[in-house]
């Protein structure tokens, strides 16, 4: 795996290409709304995620006493299961 000190000129990790307040492991509610925006380009707003919590369907979260966090990978496997498959026509769906 290469990191950002041995990666060839140009190359860089997913991780350095992330906007600086993505890079955290956790992120609370209202950075993990920004960061499905950002990331998949879809709009997805923090109190849709907050009501998810108690009704279900959103992605996994975890808890530090009140705090709720989301791990990017949580986030990024509950939008990437989300997406439909690659469509040509709207009668298709």
């Amino acid at each position: 795996m290469m990191t950002s000190s041995n990666a060839p000129h140009g190359a860089r990790t997913p991780e350095v290409c992330l906007p600086p307040e993505f890079r955290k492991r956790l992120l609370v509610t209202d950075e993990a709304s920004r960061y499905v925006q950002a990331i998949f380009g879809v709009r997805c707003k923090a109190s849709t995620l907050k009501k998810m919590r108690s009704t279900g369907g959103g992605p996994e979260f975890r808890r530090f006493g009140r705090d709720v966090f989301y791990e990017r990978t949580a986030l990024d496997a509950w939008a990437t299961g989300r997406l439909s498959a690659p469509l040509t026509s709207t009668s298709e769906a």
